[in-house]
């Protein structure tokens, strides 16, 4: 494996966003490259290339005082594990930390960088044409991701939010592909299903999941968060079992789950549920 220190050299502007980061972010980043070595170079450049055009310099800085922000409101939950400190739909967020923590988090964390291996994967099973809905726009990554390895399928983004739309539409005009957005899902059928770490912030996770199975002809790829505290995450899986629970009436064609410590060894507590469900 690539050292850090050549990995650094290899990829200036990840080494550029590095060297802004604190000292527990920078830890972190350091294990991400342990766990996916040379795999995170491509991914690393296509995200910060993007991240620095459309935020500007000092995202790193941004993005470890999100990280920061985030640990209290982990810290406050892990105290008292309800529901109800899950969250805190009371505090200012800029959309824009919000995002660039998004884009960020999927090269400096492990367990998003793995949520988008899982996805490319997903992608990479799905037949030469069809009709994908991916349910939230988020920043766009997952969304242009589906138009670049799926050329043949109609692609529709789904999200209620017009500045989410706005934000997929940016990525998507970066990396030159195109999708249809749409303020709620279509009636269907669908060849495939993307629910990338939405479920959380739904109060009724199960009625969309009814929803969504109604609509599905195809495969679905979705993730649960487990114990993840977040401004706007309003529902809670405390384990895997509860997250198996949720699937009861879909088939499992496959399961991961991803813990938020990429160290070797971590015993899995907070992290992603994920599963590729029809």
């Amino acid at each position: 494996m690539t050292s850090f220190q050549a990995f650094l050299e290899a990829h200036p502007l990840y080494a550029e966003v590095y060297r802004a980061l604190d000292r527990k972010v920078a830890m972190a980043a350091v294990a991400v490259h342990s766990v996916q070595g040379e795999r995170l170079g491509p991914v690393a450049d296509r995200v910060l290339g993007y991240a620095q055009t459309r935020f500007g310099a000092g995202i790193g800085r941004r993005y470890s005082e999100r990280v920061r922000r985030l640990g209290e409101l982990q810290r406050r939950f892990d105290r008292d594990p309800r529901v109800e400190n899950l969250g805190d739909p009371g505090a200012a967020v800029s959309r824009e930390d919000y995002h660039i923590a998004l884009l960020l988090s999927i090269v400096f964390t492990n367990h998003r960088f793995e949520i988008m291996q899982r996805l490319d994967e997903f992608f990479g099973s799905l037949p030469a044409a069809g009709r994908l809905a991916a349910i939230g726009s988020g920043t766009g990554y997952e969304m242009a991701r589906a138009a670049e390895l799926l050329p043949g399928w109609e692609i529709e983004s789904v999200d209620i939010d017009p500045a989410a739309e706005a934000e997929g539409r940016q990525m998507m005009k970066y990396f030159g592909v195109t999708s249809s957005f749409a303020r709620e899902l279509a009636a269907g059928p669908y060849d495939a299903i993307v629910a990338c770490e939405i479920l959380e912030h739904l109060p009724d996770p199960a009625g969309a999941l009814r929803e969504w199975r109604e609509k599905l002809r195809g495969r679905m790829f979705l993730t649960m968060a487990v114990n993840i505290a977040q401004e706007d995450h309003v529902y809670l899986w405390r384990n895997l079992e509860e997250c198996r629970t949720e699937l009861r009436e879909f088939e499992v064609v496959d399961e991961w789950s991803v813990a938020q410590s990429a160290w070797p060894g971590a015993e899995f507590r907070r992290g992603n549920y994920i599963a590729v469900v029809k």
